[in-house]
């Protein structure tokens, strides 16, 4: 997988109880954007550093007809979604 840091755009799910589910993330910039679906969430890791809380999401998601891998990060205190691997 290729690790970077990235801000990235993601349409997530918040549950009653408080829980974030990411659904479809989109990377790039306008013209040049790519659309990747999430098909499952395969583990969920809170991270407390502090300065740097949040939720690693490891998934399986779609370019396409292409099936890939994601590492997506979502900040607590800036409510900002960071792309930390892809492999695709």
């Amino acid at each position: 997988m290729e690790q970077l840091t990235q801000s990235i755009d993601v349409i997530s799910l918040c549950g009653a109880d408080g829980t974030v589910r990411p659904l479809r993330l989109r990377l790039g910039n306008g013209e040049q954007s790519m659309r990747v679906d999430i098909l499952r969430v395969v583990h969920t890791k809170e991270v407390s550093r502090p300065g740097s809380e949040g939720q690693i999401f490891d998934c399986f998601g779609r370019v396409g007809l292409l099936e890939c891998r994601v590492e997506i990060k979502y900040c607590l205190r800036s409510h900002v979604w960071l792309l930390l691997r892809k492999s695709f």
